[in-house]
């Protein structure tokens, strides 16, 4: 029986999806009900798509763009269930501006078009700190209004041990793709302008407990982020 049992437990582990667990942050625009995702409605990139999205709200008071931000106290993950210690904060700094904005859908649907018709722009830095997995992958998806662009993504650990993606940063071209996911192979502005349509940024195999996502969005038009996931992986 203890043989059975443990052939079936193998078999499950072989066939379940790897990302069963994740965290998701969907920026709102200032149309806030555009852009909010209910808990029940799943979005993202197969094979990181998820319920249960933290919906986070940056203020707009600062018409220079400094100090707007937004935080979260409270976490949840895909289950619905709240992850201890982990917290996000997104602003700017003297040097940097950030604003939430409205975006357009792109030819996604359902719960894919309501995670892109929100974003901050146009350079977020990000701050997640307490984050319990062991090993990572940190998604990004951008989006834009009616016209398209081009922006950077980089990543890098707060403090403390572990380490991130050695990659460190890539480049997207957003432009249509018809509702379609494609993720960012560029290293350099040249070589996003040269490669086809990118709306996703992923950051493999960190290890990090804290970690900074810095985002510019200022390349040909504007684009921004909309959302990012931290999915644990092996």
């Amino acid at each position: 029986m203890r043989r059975k049992q443990f052939a079936v437990l193998l078999f499950l582990t072989m066939v379940c999806p790897l990302y069963a667990v994740a965290v998701g942050i969907n920026f709102t625009g200032p149309s806030v009900e555009w852009s909010t995702l209910a808990p029940e409605v799943k979005a993202g990139m197969a094979p990181y798509a998820q319920k249960n999205w933290n919906n986070m709200t940056v203020t707009a008071d600062d018409p220079n763009g400094h100090q707007n931000q937004g935080e979260l106290q409270k976490v949840n993950d895909s289950r619905g269930l709240p992850v201890s210690g982990l917290k996000v904060r997104v602003g700017a700094d003297r040097s940097t501006q950030i604003w939430p904005l409205d975006g357009a859908d792109w030819g996604f649907t359902e719960g894919d078009a309501v995670l892109h018709k929100g974003m901050v722009y146009p350079q977020a830095i990000v701050e997640i700190s307490g984050i319990p997995y062991v090993r990572y992958d940190v998604i990004l998806y951008s989006t834009a209004g009616k016209s398209g662009g081009r922006n950077s993504a980089s990543i890098k650990k707060k403090a403390g041990a572990g380490a991130v993606d050695p990659v460190g940063a890539y480049f997207d071209n957003f432009i249509w793709n018809n509702g379609n996911y494609a993720v960012a192979t560029a290293n350099s502005p040249e070589a996003a302008k040269a490669a086809s349509a990118s709306n996703v940024i992923v950051f493999k195999g960190n290890t990090a407990r804290s970690i900074i996502i810095e985002w510019d969005g200022r390349f040909d038009n504007w684009s921004g982020l909309a959302g990012i996931q931290i999915v644990p992986s092996r």
